[in-house]
């Protein structure tokens, strides 16, 4: 209990755990959806020394804006493979990003936002510095990736803005949520001691990663978006968040019958021509 049950919470290279993982997670196939998109591999390093690799897709339209896809927990970058042609075909660049300890990239634990915020950032710099890219920058991101984008979000004001699908507001809130949903089990001394042997084997402090503490630095534009039946986070965490959220430029979009992993299949073209409308607003009102 003590060495190993911190281990399904943030060890997400472990052979064990991942054999476990398409029972509670969404996590992508390589290579299931074609893009008729040029890209490259592009790999930077984090502040602790891991390479981190990500796909940029290009436009052959005059460009708008590049926006950076987050994945979701126990998922990696080919989850956005469906999306690639929708944007770059509406003049948007696409960098999907394979979170650290995720797909492709280097890495044992998820922080949860303690230190993937700083991999965003260090991400940016990368593509401004390393691969010259130009104008604005947004996210795209969904669940554990809506949280860390939210995190970054306050950390980095070079992401302009953000569409953030399914986000959880609080850690320990979600932690105890989950128990519930997959084991369950309503525990709060075991979901405390796993909140603390967790975040001291992947070293972070999970007291600092709560997205709800932070939203008040955000002055972005906000596009969030809940299916009204996900069992996995409560859309009333989408509706906490936006209702601390500072910013004016805010829109809640909770669409019915879609559930944690289906928003884009139930909410389809509606829902994705939603997206780029969202996107070509705020590219029209930021200035270069």
């Amino acid at each position: 209990m003590y060495f190993y049950a911190p281990k399904f919470v943030v060890e997400i290279k472990n052979p064990f755990i991942e054999t476990a993982r398409t029972a509670f997670y969404d996590t992508p196939k390589k290579n299931i959806v074609k893009t008729t998109s040029d890209f490259k591999k592009i790999y930077f390093k984090t502040n602790d020394n891991l390479l981190l690799t990500a796909n940029m897709y290009f436009t052959q339209k005059p460009l708008i804006a590049n926006i950076i896809l987050v994945h979701g927990i126990r998922s990696n970058k080919e989850k956005f493979l469906p999306v690639i042609n929708l944007l770059t075909q509406n003049g948007y660049n696409a960098i999907a990003l394979d979170l650290r300890a995720h797909g492709a990239s280097e890495g044992q634990f998820c922080t949860f936002g303690y230190k993937e915020k700083d991999d965003i950032s260090r991400l940016i710099t990368y593509l401004h510095d390393s691969q010259d890219v130009k104008g604005k920058i947004g996210i795209w991101a969904h669940s554990l990736g809506s949280a860390i984008s939210l995190q970054a979000m306050a950390n980095d004001d070079r992401i302009q803005f953000a569409v953030l699908e399914s986000p959880y507001a609080n850690y320990k809130q979600i932690m105890g949520d989950y128990s519930s949903y997959f084991l369950h089990l309503d525990a709060p001394f075991i979901n405390d001691f796993l909140l603390s042997r967790s975040g001291e084997m992947a070293d972070f402090c999970p007291k600092e990663i709560n997205p709800i503490d932070i939203v008040n630095k955000i002055q972005q534009p906000i596009l969030l978006v809940h299916g009204l039946d996900d069992k996995k986070i409560n859309p009333k965490n989408s509706q906490l968040i936006y209702d601390k959220l500072p910013t004016n430029n805010k829109e809640l979009l909770l669409i019915k019958k879609a559930s944690h992993s289906n928003i884009w299949q139930v909410g389809g073209k509606k829902y994705f021509q939603k997206v780029i409308g969202f996107f070509n607003k705020q590219t029209t009102m930021i200035k270069d």
